[in-house]
């Protein structure tokens, strides 16, 4: 049928982009672009908690370096 055709692309359409994006996201120069812009930080990143401060999160620390 004509009209299931829009549906199926939404069902394909995931599959068919998963290898594409996987490829473009390991690019390193992608990720420190992405880690600069806050893209994907958790917003404990942003705003840690005293608990996580002092600890001494590695993700935490390259925050405040960001940051600074």
């Amino acid at each position: 049928m004509p009209s299931a055709i829009p549906y199926a692309l939404f069902i394909a359409a995931g599959p068919a982009l998963s290898i594409p994006l996987a490829v473009v996201t390991s690019w390193p120069s992608l990720g420190r672009f992405m880690m600069r812009a806050g893209i994907g930080a958790l917003p404990e990143e942003h705003a840690p908690p005293a608990e996580l401060r002092q600890r001494g999160v590695p993700a935490i620390e390259a925050a405040a370096v960001r940051a600074a």
